[in-house]
């Protein structure tokens, strides 16, 4: 009598030898589930990756990701922790802290649109 193998996360019958997974010597998996199952870069934990939060290749369970990465207020994008630059109470990551300028006379940071002749609105000299 055949054994039959239960997937460790659908616990659908896997009927066929050749659609059952092991991944890290965790399983056994359908197919399908094989397919959505990614192992966390930071601590090895194998989860169920359902979107990609980061730019890079690498995979992280939520934990790790929220340990590692935050989000950057400006463009919505994820951005390492350490990389992340404060202006006015938020966070922003580096590509968006490229388009911020200083001010000449109070040394503050602002968007290029609140800057004029390297002046904020509350810095400009008067004509």
């Amino acid at each position: 009598m055949k054994r039959l193998d239960i997937c460790t996360r659908c616990n659908h019958v896997i009927i066929h030898a050749e659609d059952v997974t092991h991944i890290d010597q965790t399983g056994p998996y359908c197919y399908d589930c094989s397919m959505v199952m990614v192992k966390c870069h930071n601590c090895g934990a194998l989860y169920e990756a359902t979107y990609k939060d980061n730019d890079d290749d690498d995979n992280y369970c939520d934990r790790c990701f929220n340990e590692i990465f935050t989000w950057c207020d400006d463009c919505g994008n994820s951005c390492l922790r350490e990389e992340l630059f404060t202006v006015d109470d938020r966070g922003v990551c580096p590509a968006c802290f490229d388009s911020y300028k200083y001010c000449k006379k109070c040394e503050n940071l602002y968007l290029p649109e609140d800057i004029t002749d390297g002046y904020c609105y509350n810095c400009y000299p008067d004509g």
